[in-house]
């Protein structure tokens, strides 16, 4: 059998009509939940996009058995070629029909709705945005700029609001980042930024490809700012000893040859404590005293500048902690008694304190021949106490002391100037305070807050605080149950006086004043006119307060911020912001409150005790929030203070220019954020300019979403009819049959020549 007997076009014919009989016909896929398979419209909505693409994704046999027959197939016809069969170039277009057939081709139409472009606007509601205006201006190019980008057919807006990160400034790279990852970076055609340019994460890269990046910047452009920068400054401080800090006073946006002396103030608990010139730039060393132990609110404030933006950042608040390293208490004991240990076990009980006692070991109505000067107890003479040592003293106490001959009235005149230049003196009073050996008549008189009367009354009675004393921070705490009705032990002996000076804050027999504050110069002064508080302490009928009521007496006395009378202090609590006022008063005023960014907002606060008004609220910002009533104030950061929004405030535009130049948008300044000072906004296509003068762009997305799918098979219906009629020319073509209009030549063989018709297979 020759070759050309196996590859027959009655054999491809047979073949490729198997083929076509296995094609598929018309396919519909629609992505909807219900598919309709209707005919396509010569009309098509202008929002849909029509794709033509060829299918080969579903051949009758695999790719292998497709690849070898259709190889075959077309081995055997460039074979027949070579040899110049007749019919040759027809059966390679056979071969190639039959092995299309194989891979069952078609049409794909793909109509693909458009999807809108979509824009992201970011707006910076950081706190340096509420300075100048800026707020204002931003929120009207933000109305204006939604308006104009609403005109735009087929875009869609996306607004995001961003405020100070919880880490401290303004990270709008990274919002911009969070923003945008949920749209799909081929619908993204842009980015519109509404911020000062006090950006803090700058460093991060933007993940925006083509998508531009376009700003408009908020502020004036030749800003002046002042701010102080604190380079060093201990967490602790011992009380007394010298403190120093180190700052830098910095002016922005001034020329050099405009910047004058800079005054810097320094207070601590709303009094300033010391002052002093410095200059812009260079860095100034402080000393101070640390005023007191416990916790001291520190404020280094550099007077205002001349059309400053804020003078929120002209301030610093450290909060420091004031250590007593060892504290000198000296108790004076005029005679032996059971109040003397009471006095030695409160203060020895406290780690911080160096107790010196003078203790007389005779009392007055004993007489033996033993000299004055060996009858106290102590390590140190008379001399070096009073006349030496006296300053190096915290506390003085004189517990029932009176005249013995033991210190001269000079002794007394420097106790009275000790307390005067700021010491603090507590006297507890006995009988002979009735007498003229009393300490009432000693030069002390002048700074005591009372003077007996001589009056004397020994009969059980109640120490009751008195309506000053129910306010007084001292003893408004002492009475524990509810119905604030003491339930103290009674005591017996009542000294009569006249208050001269301070305030009574508790009452005894008769409504006759018992214990009684007073200031005299820069010190301190209490006394109590009884010595029956040992009564307390021996557990008489109950006993009482006795160490509370020492302890806040001599904390009193030295000056501790939480037993002031009268104060302001704000605190934060439970994310919440708590302003107090502690006063004697009868009714509280307002108090201003002043926001990190310089907003003020008037607060009444409402009765929580006598003495105690209260007012609580959520802090609106993050910052150093600052508390006015008259003169004094108080300071809280609220939150973890945030150097990086407050430091540098001035708007810029360096910051952001990079990424804006890198994506190839468009930056400018806002004025009023009026829609004039918008500039023309095109849609562009991917790779096109995205800004030039007087214009941006946005690029114009060309995603689309498959909606339906019509899957038109090639070899089937008229397509695979035409193929056939094809196969069926040949077939009769290689049969000898004739085709109309055409002749047939006869060719005659000769005798013993072989018929000379080309090349056999």
């Amino acid at each position: 059998m020759k070759l050309r007997d196996i590859f027959t076009s009655k054999t491809a014919a047979v073949c490729l009509a198997a083929s076509l009989m296995m094609g598929t016909g018309t396919v519909f896929a629609d992505e909807a939940p219900s598919v309709d398979p209707q005919p396509r419209t010569q009309s098509q909505p202008e929002n849909i996009e029509t794709a033509f693409n060829i299918d080969i994704s579903d051949p009758h046999f695999s790719y292998g058995v497709v690849g070898g027959v259709g190889g075959l197939f077309m081995l055997l016809s460039l074979y027949g070629l070579t040899r110049k069969s007749q019919g040759g170039g027809l059966r390679c277009a056979m071969a190639l029909a039959v092995t299309g057939a194989l891979l069952n081709p078609a049409i794909l139409i793909e109509d693909r709705p458009l999807l809108p472009t979509e824009v992201a606007v970011i707006v910076d509601r950081s706190a340096s945005q509420t300075l100048d205006g800026r707020d204002v201006m931003t929120q009207n190019m933000q109305e204006s700029l939604l308006k104009q980008l609403g005109r735009i057919e087929g875009v869609k807006i996306h607004v995001f609001d961003i405020a100070n990160d919880a880490a401290g400034g303004t990270n709008l790279f990274g919002s911009v980042k969070n923003a945008t990852a949920d749209i799909p970076p081929a619908q993204l055609g842009a980015v519109f930024v509404l911020t000062d340019g006090q950006v803090h994460d700058t460093m991060m890269r933007l993940p925006l490809g083509d998508t531009p990046l376009h700003a408009f910047v908020s502020g004036r452009e030749n800003e002046q700012d002042r701010r102080i920068v604190l380079e060093e400054a201990p967490a602790f401080g011992v009380v007394g000893e010298d403190f120093r800090i180190k700052f830098r006073v910095v002016d922005e946006g001034v020329a050099p040859t405009q910047t004058k002396d800079i005054k810097v103030t320094v207070s601590a608990d709303d009094t300033e404590i010391a002052t002093q010139i410095v200059t812009a730039g260079q860095t100034t060393e402080m000393v101070f005293k640390m005023p007191h132990g416990g916790k001291n609110m520190i404020e280094v404030h550099a007077e205002m500048l001349d059309g400053e933006l804020t003078e929120t950042n002209n301030r610093i608040v450290l909060s420091v902690e004031g250590i007593r390293e060892r504290m000198n208490v000296l108790l004076m004991s005029g005679a032996p008694q059971t109040g003397n240990r009471m006095f030695r076990d409160i203060l020895k009980s406290d780690p911080a304190v160096d107790l010196a006692p003078v203790n007389i070991l005779r009392p007055d109505n004993k007489t033996d021949e033993t000299p004055l000067g060996q009858l106290s107890v102590t390590g140190l003479s008379v001399e070096k106490l009073f006349a030496e040592k006296l300053e190096n003293f915290a506390l003085v106490i004189f517990d029932r002391w009176h005249k013995q001959g033991l210190l001269p009235d000079r002794y007394y005149e420097n106790i009275a100037s000790y307390v005067e230049k700021g010491g603090a003196v507590l006297v507890v009073n006995d009988v002979l305070e009735t007498t003229n050996r009393g300490i009432h008549t000693t030069p002390m008189a002048r700074i005591l807050p009372v003077m007996p009367d001589g009056s004397l009354s020994q009969k059980f009675y109640k120490a009751l605080p008195t309506e000053i004393g129910q306010k007084h921070p001292v003893t408004r705490n002492l009475v524990e149950n509810e119905q604030k009705t003491p339930l103290w032990g009674s005591w017996l002996t009542q000294i009569g006086a006249e208050k001269v000076h301070g305030e009574v804050i508790m009452e005894g027999s008769g409504g006759k004043p018992l214990v009684v504050l007073g200031r005299k110069g820069e010190g301190r002064v209490a006394e109590i006119l009884s010595p029956d508080l040992h009564l307390w302490a021996r557990g008489f009928e109950g006993g009482g307060p006795y160490q509370e009521m020492i302890k806040n007496i001599s904390h009193w006395l030295l000056k501790e911020p939480a037993l002031e009378e009268e104060a302001l202090r704000i605190a934060e609590k439970d994310g919440d912001l708590v302003i107090t006022q502690q006063t004697l008063k009868d009714v509280s005023a307002p108090v201003t409150l002043v926001a990190p960014s310089g907003k003020t907002e008037t607060v009444t606060l409402a009765q929580e005790a006598p003495g105690l008004w209260t007012a609580r609220m959520k802090p609106g910002e993050k910052g150093l929030y600052r508390a006015e009533q008259g003169e004094r104030h108080s300071f809280i950061y609220a939150g973890t203070p945030d150097l990086k929004e407050w430091g540098v405030v001035r708007s810029t535009t360096e910051l952001l220019r990079p990424a804006v130049t890198e994506s190839g948008g468009y930056m400018a300044r806002m004025e009023k954020g009026s829609a004039s000072e918008i500039p023309e906004i095109r849609m562009q296509g991917p790779g096109a300019k995205m800004a030039g003068d007087g214009w941006l762009g946005i690029r114009k997305s060309e995603a689309g979403s498959l909606q339906k799918v019509e899957r038109i098979p090639l070899f089937s219906g008229l397509p695979g009819l035409s193929v056939l009629l094809l196969l069926y020319a040949m077939w009769a073509k290689e049969n000898g049959f004739k085709l109309p209009g055409r002749k047939t030549e006869h060719i005659t063989k000769k005798e013993g020549a072989p018929l000379q018709d080309g090349p056999s297979l």
